[in-house]
């Protein structure tokens, strides 16, 4: 009988651990709370699709947090980050109702990630990660590495950033063009020692 006693606080905290742990919020209500936000500031809406597990995804992060960019994006975009196709392990940090979300801005369920787009305060997009390029099907830009990635990308600042500047385009153009080198050069040594 003793023994049963003794894991009777162990259940309790357990339980109490379980009922403690927050689902995210709905990517629908995430979403509309920055349209909301964004029309008070005279902002667009950035919504970024991410997953734990992704590493251009981090590329992206690192790159927006940069000293000299965030205060771009902070001018320009109400930032949103959803979390979706995250591994099985992780599936309770997704954002519930992100990948209807991410349908609705014009994604599909293999279109990889990052995955971004520009909306209105009213919800109306202005402008996506999908691009065409000679003629395939729509491919994500995802973080913009390739040359016509990184076309893309800035087509979308320079139309949907509302307070963007010509000088703070051009910098962000050379910010992504000198991590694009970084990372094909990370990438060639990685091949080069077999790994």
């Amino acid at each position: 009988m003793k023994s049963k006693i003794s894991f009777l606080p162990i259940l309790i905290l357990a339980a109490g651990a379980y009922a403690r742990a927050e689902t995210p919020p709905a990517a629908a209500t995430v979403l509309a709370n920055a349209e909301n936000a964004a029309r008070s500031a005279h902002k667009n809406v950035l919504v970024l699709f991410h997953a734990s597990w992704c590493g251009w995804c981090k590329q992206m992060e690192r790159t927006m947090n940069r000293p000299d960019v965030k205060p771009i994006f902070d001018k320009n975009f109400q930032i949103v980050w959803l979390t979706i196709l995250e591994n099985k392990d992780k599936k309770t940090d997704e954002n519930p109702g992100g990948m209807d979300v991410l349908k609705q801005l014009g994604g599909a369920e293999n279109v990889g990630i990052p995955f971004f787009a520009i909306v209105t305060p009213d919800g109306k997009l202005l402008s996506n990660s999908m691009y065409k390029e000679n003629g395939k099907a729509d491919q994500n830009t995802g973080y913009p590495v390739e040359p016509q990635e990184i076309s893309h990308f800035m087509k979308m600042m320079s139309s949907d950033a509302p307070h963007i500047s010509q000088g703070e385009l051009k910098m962000l153009k050379a910010v992504l063009d000198a991590r694009a080198t970084e990372i094909r050069a990370a990438q060639k040594a990685r091949q080069a020692s077999g790994h």
